[in-house]
């Protein structure tokens, strides 16, 4: 745990980024008068009515109501974390991020470096058996029987774990302690003291995060070696978390920057067979199943991925495993296809007899997650046998009914009805009996609630839309006027009198840095700022502080009117003390004043 971002930091780095800069190097942007236009990253849509306002320094969305500011982009682009997308924008402006820490995260941030630095340290050590260790011959030859180069092999830092109890544990422990290497996944603790090597006499693949740095290990067993499982991998760690990390990313990434197209795969000599034969665009996970977390990591890289799996059950299977879990978030940005392989043949055996060019062609062939599912259903079941219909009906419904509709689920019924000779809307009704997600409901309740009427802004609101469009504007007005003081009936009353406090005693400030400041103390009221935002007015710079000055003095006029009611109902029922009435002359005075 690195601790919390300084709030300071945070501003400066929304205050000295330009938010056009950073939304270009994703989105093609187009000017259009002040502003800046896209087709919005977060919906689909074939009219632009993404905005980004280099004034504000802000984006919003008139489609599906995306609002934010530059570190709301990068975190929503890329399915970050807020300290995720603060690093990355830190990392954009050659930044380094400040952490406040308790003892306590230090503690932890020690230990956490020293897991990385562990397994930075087997890593060399593995490579350094694979080329001086006594049984190096045998290992190379296998290697080479793979047909597999140095290059490739120093390019992967595939390396060697020797086939000895304690020969990591020996060498490493001498620079760290066995608690970090148990935590590192790279030994076993013995029940009476010590520990032994958690990978033994295996060609070893190094797992790396995005960064590059070393997470994990996997380890494939040896020709004629009697030992199990075939292929081992780190267990989870502080530092690897096999559902969100992908075998191959960073190497891939290094090559390409942009790639049309990902393929996955289900092995690391996948991996490297295809990247030696020229295919340098496929990752593996790691011995689990696609998962939510991995599809993200993929779609932030790429806008199609390219599901390859071998033709035998097994396969079949795990591929309606990904096509249930891919599905729900495909659209017109993010395509997947599915490559079936001949019985015979994994990746790695289907280039080599292939070739890079045969293995392109295959490419082409992929099919559609649509037409993939649909040729699965079909070849499963007989369309001659009524019983058999019903099977391939419950089944559709079991994998589409929880899934929003879209576009694709669409396709699929429709494609499905022709096949079966049901008409498309009695087999939609049919899959979608039930109710859709509760969840998108609930988040379809959210969003509504958050939306403003612009043409129904109370005063207060209306004013706080103002201060937050021109913060700059409204500094130089308040700075020859005294402060605005009244009594706060509602939040929004102490929201605005914080806005205006905010304002006077910071220049230069865009809406973006504004909105920051006030998210600090009104979390909750972060949506509400970016809608209020929105809020349009004909009138020019100087109209606008003239209506906001109007509108200030009869918010103050409101609270003393309300609040000299209150002590006059009060005088009725019962005596006032002095205070109060000093502070109902005050009031009589300064609505004279007003």
């Amino acid at each position: 745990m690195k601790g919390n971002i300084p709030a300071d930091f945070i501003r400066q780095i929304v205050a000295s980024a330009d938010i056009v800069d950073v939304i270009s190097k994703y989105v093609t942007l187009k000017k259009t008068g002040k502003n800046f236009m896209a087709c919005c990253p977060f919906h689909n849509e074939k009219t632009p009515s993404f905005s980004v306002s280099p004034d504000k320094q802000l984006y919003h969305c008139f489609g599906c109501h995306a609002s934010g500011d530059v570190i709301d982009f990068i975190a929503d682009y890329n399915s970050l974390s807020f300290i995720e997308a603060v690093e990355e924008l830190a990392l954009m402006q050659n930044l380094e991020v400040p952490y406040d820490q308790s003892a306590k995260d230090q503690s932890k941030d020690k230990l956490t470096q020293s897991i990385y630095d562990a397994l930075q340290a087997a890593n060399k050590y593995f490579q350094w058996c694979l080329r001086f260790d006594t049984d190096k011959d045998e290992v190379i030859e296998y290697i080479k029987s793979r047909e597999l180069s140095a290059k490739t092999a120093k390019y992967f830092q595939m390396g060697y774990a020797p086939n000895q109890w304690q020969a990591l544990y020996d060498v490493l422990k001498k620079q760290f302690s066995l608690d970090v290497l148990d935590q590192a996944g790279l030994v076993i603790r013995k029940d009476k003291g010590g520990a032994y090597d958690r990978f033994r006499e295996r060609l070893m693949f190094p797992i790396r995060n995005r960064k590059g740095s070393v997470v994990g290990f996997g380890g494939r067993v040896l020709p004629n070696k009697d030992a199990n499982p075939k292929y081992l991998n780190s267990p989870e760690t502080p530092v690897f978390f096999k559902s969100h990390e992908l075998y191959g990313l960073y190497e891939l990434k290094e090559q390409h920057k942009n790639p049309e197209h990902i393929m996955v795969v289900e092995g690391y000599m996948d991996v490297i067979g295809l990247h030696q034969h020229g295919y340098t665009t496929a990752v593996a996970t790691l011995g689990t199943a696609l998962s939510a977390s991995h599809l993200k990591t993929l779609f932030r890289h790429t806008s199609e991925i390219i599901l390859c799996f071998d033709g035998d059950t097994a396969g079949q299977n795990a591929a309606l495993r990904a096509f249930e879990m891919v599905l729900p978030v495909l659209d017109e940005h993010k395509k997947a296809r599915f490559l079936l392989l001949p019985k015979e043949h994994d990746p790695d055996s289907f280039i080599k007899e292939r070739g890079l060019e045969g293995f392109r062609s295959a490419l082409k062939e992929a099919l559609s997650a649509a037409d993939f599912f649909i040729q699965n259903l079909l070849g499963k079941y007989d369309l001659t046998s009524a019983d058999s219909l019903a099977q391939l009906i419950e089944e559709s419904k079991r994998v589409l009914k929880a899934i929003p509709e879209s576009t694709y689920t669409l396709m699929i019924i429709e494609q499905l009805a022709k096949a079966t000779d049901v008409s498309s809307l009695q087999l939609q009704r049919m899959i979608k009996q039930k109710a859709h997600d509760v969840k998108q409901n609930d988040n379809n309740m959210q969003l509504k609630r958050w939306q403003l009427n612009a043409n129904k802004l109370s005063l207060v609101e209306k004013a706080l839309a103002y201060l937050l469009s021109m913060p700059t504007e409204v500094h130089d007005a308040l700075s020859a006027q005294p402060a605005v003081e009244f009594e706060c009936v509602t939040e929004q009353h102490f929201i605005l009198l914080d806005a205006l406090r905010v304002i006077r005693q910071n220049s230069g400030l865009s809406s973006a840095v504004l909105v920051q400041m006030l998210v600090e103390k009104y979390p909750q009221f972060k949506a509400y700022f970016y809608q209020l935002l929105q809020a349009q007015s004909e009138l020019d710079a100087v109209q606008l502080i003239d209506e906001l000055m109007a509108m200030l003095d009869k918010i103050m006029k409101q609270a003393c009117q309300n609040e000299l009611e209150h002590l006059i109902l009060k005088a009725k029922t019962s005596i006032l003390t002095t205070t109060e009435k000093q502070r109902m002359q005050a009031i009589l005075y300064k609505v004279e004043k007003i």
